[in-house]
């Protein structure tokens, strides 16, 4: 069973890069999940406790905009990874995911992962720094698009968007 999780934990994004036997060690602490049609699988504010990985089926990512309202701002497909902010902070959910069909996952609970890391070895050390320059990457490419973004709308004179794009463009290092 282990070879088998790390083989479909090769197929994602963030973990593609790993060594097999990093694989085969993060395979240790996954767990395969299911959720039927129109099943939340975790809401925006809870508290993060898990990455997820689709193995089949898709997931959609949703946001409450200002007047509440939930908005579809993605749909997650097979290998896709979502939550995997959750293993490295305490921080809420930014989003709410909910399976579009029956979905089946793979789960990395944060609490295991955390175990694994101070257990220690080898992989724990590799995995860590590789999963933290996927977000650091993700981070720079949101930073750039939000500048982009900033630099269309300051042009139409919003005074808000403007001292926003000044306060980014000081604050962050694009």
């Amino acid at each position: 069973m282990p070879e088998e999780l790390s083989r479909q934990l090769a197929r994602s994004e963030i973990f593609s890069g790993l060594k097999k036997e990093d694989l085969t060690a993060l395979a240790t602490i996954a767990a395969p999940v299911q959720f039927k049609k129109g099943e939340e699988i975790f809401a925006e504010g809870d508290t993060g406790d898990a990455l997820y990985q689709i193995v089949a089926g898709s997931v959609s990512i949703t946001k409450k905009d200002l007047s509440g309202v939930k908005r579809e701002i993605a749909v997650l497909k097979a290998n896709d990874i979502l939550g995997e902010m959750a293993l490295l902070t305490n921080l809420p959910r930014s989003a709410s995911a909910i399976s579009r069909g029956d979905v089946r996952l793979l789960r990395i609970r944060k609490s295991d992962f955390d175990a694994w890391l101070q257990a220690g070895g080898p992989q724990t050390l590799r995995v860590l720094f590789h999963l933290i320059a996927i977000l650091c990457h993700r981070l720079r490419d949101m930073g750039e698009r939000v500048s982009q973004l900033l630099q269309k709308e300051a042009s139409k004179a919003k005074p808000e968007l403007a001292a926003l794009r000044e306060r980014l463009t000081k604050e962050w290092n694009f």
